[in-house]
């Protein structure tokens, strides 16, 4: 069995036959009681309907990056555009009317100096659980003006990007993590960072813009505002009135002949899942990931189990006792909030040297 998520090209077959080719939908059983979001081919942001993969594409090079597979996320800010609703703020600032990036997404905020300003704020209110981490991540794209430091969280706490993004974090109440950036083109940047508060006071979260000279006006585009109850960010989950929730997704292949075979076999999977994240579980069985993003080999019979990360040697482990279906990417309660770039099936142990051809 062959599944190719990152050229979308399926096959199976019976022991011992050549494999044809399938649909997806032949060959896993795959549900998300709600919409989810990726980027397409072409670069653009877009929200596909419940129960529809998602096979997701780096926004920039346009390389596939495989079947994107997370848990259950909620956004707890509404009008995640920054577009209006719950927003509010401080300081001579300039809020154009909501614009869209071109592309990318389909609405935004434009964030401008007044002649005077210094600094502005672009906040909602949110009362968090003491000692539980949250992920708050927006885009921006610096549109023009002279230097700029971009402040994440609350008037107090700050986390700050410099020039516009190198960072710097700061405040005792609260524990930081590293903040992050990712590029997802057109001069947009995706910025993520993970704070534990340690009490329940209702604070402003949000966007706090500190311009270090005043001439030139500088000017931001803000969208895709996000604060989620993890400790690592998931991918957007756009917002207007209120909350939304993704759901999980469950992708479930039937361990069953023609293409199976209880007795050995070697999976072959490609992924980009950190260490820990469960890459696939039947039964007992459960492979993870132990060295990051690569290939995952897990070979079987019946002296035991044996796993390779990234062409390293087999580590031999017990030997292991499928149930009727397999969980891709996930495990029975932790998912890997990662991409499978493909997965492959040989109904017989093969060697390391077979399993890295």
């Amino acid at each position: 069995m062959s599944l190719a998520f990152d050229s979308q090209q399926y096959a199976m077959g019976a022991i011992g036959k050549r494999p044809a080719a399938f649909a997806f939908s032949d060959l896993i059983t795959f549900t998300r009681s709600t919409g989810g979001g990726r980027f397409n081919a072409s670069g653009q942001y877009e929200w596909l309907p419940a129960d529809q993969p998602r096979i997701d594409y780096d926004p920039v090079t346009g390389e596939c990056k495989g079947l994107l597979i997370e848990e259950q996320r909620t956004n707890l800010i509404p009008y995640s555009d920054t577009s209006g609703g719950t927003w509010a703020g401080g300081g001579d600032r300039v809020l154009g009317a909501p614009t869209g990036l071109a592309g990318v997404f389909a609405l935004g905020t434009s964030l401008a100096w007044a002649a005077s300003a210094i600094t502005f704020n672009y906040y909602q209110n949110l009362s968090p659980v003491a000692g539980t981490a949250y992920t708050f991540s927006v885009f921006v794209r610096y549109e023009d003006g002279r230097d700029v430091n971009v402040e994440f969280g609350n008037p107090t706490v700050e986390n700050t990007a410099l020039n516009p993004f190198a960072f710097v974090a700061n405040g005792s109440a609260y524990a930081w993590s590293a903040i992050t950036k990712e590029h997802v083109g057109g001069g947009l940047w995706r910025l993520s960072y993970t704070v534990t508060p340690s009490d329940t006071i209702l604070r402003g979260w949000g966007i706090l813009i500190r311009s270090t000279h005043k001439a030139g006006l500088p000017r931001l585009f803000v969208t895709g505002y996000q604060i989620e109850q993890a400790s690592s960010p998931s991918s957007y989950i756009p917002t207007t009135t209120a909350q939304v929730t993704r759901a999980a997704s469950d992708p479930i292949l039937e361990t069953l002949p023609p293409w199976f075979n209880p007795s050995a076999g070697t999976f072959v999977i490609e992924h980009d899942a950190l260490d820990g994240a469960p890459l696939l579980s039947s039964g007992d069985a459960l492979l993870a990931s132990s060295a990051g993003a690569g290939r995952t080999v897990l070979a079987y019979d019946a002296t035991g189990s044996y796993v390779s990360q990234n062409g390293g040697e087999f580590i031999a482990g017990p030997p292991l006792t499928f149930g009727d279906s397999l969980r891709l990417m996930r495990s029975a309660t932790q998912w890997a909030n990662a991409h499978c770039k493909s997965l492959r099936y040989y109904p017989r142990r093969l060697t390391l040297a077979e399993a890295s051809a």
